[in-house]
């Protein structure tokens, strides 16, 4: 099973999305989710990646964050329909939040559907302001040097 459906309960299960927590002062915290592949053609389930038998992939523009994710047992998720949507189908970038601001990087639209057809990574990179939640909205930021996937963002705070 997907990870965000079997940890989270979430209604639409995806792979590759990226992931945030945000503990704004003196509030409770939020999980955010971003993008990921909700599907993957010829795998034996939706959420396997078997690079021999990928036909097909479909990335998600899906942003979501959870409420209370550490005190309550309901797990409804805030997102479609509701906030801002990530500007772009993409999964298996990354994310990190810095001052009340999520910033997210780079990730692919596509995955390594045969050997000789190999994904390209996004050089992008976008921000958004959670204090503004739901009324949000993505900035494009400096892209960054070289396009990227698979790849884990770090804070590092003095």
């Amino acid at each position: 099973p997907c990870a965000s459906r079997a940890i989270f309960g979430e209604s639409t299960p995806r792979t590759g999305m990226a992931g945030a927590i945000w503990v704004p002062d003196n509030k409770a915290a939020k999980i955010f989710l971003i993008g990921g592949f909700s599907s993957f053609t010829g795998t034996p389930t939706s959420c396997v990646i078997d690079n021999s038998s990928i036909t097909a992939s479909s990335a998600s523009t899906l942003f979501q964050y959870l409420d209370y994710p550490f005190i309550t047992t309901t797990t409804a998720w805030v997102g479609s329909g509701t906030i801002t949507q990530y500007p772009a189908a993409i999964g298996f970038g990354s994310s990190v939040i810095y001052e009340n601001t999520l910033y997210h990087f780079g990730g692919t639209g596509s995955v390594v559907t045969s050997p000789s057809k190999l994904a390209s990574g996004s050089s992008s990179a976008y921000s958004t302001d959670l204090t503004a939640l739901p009324g949000n909205t993505w900035s494009a930021i400096e892209n960054m040097p070289t396009g990227r996937y698979g790849h884990v963002a770090v804070l590092i705070q003095k």
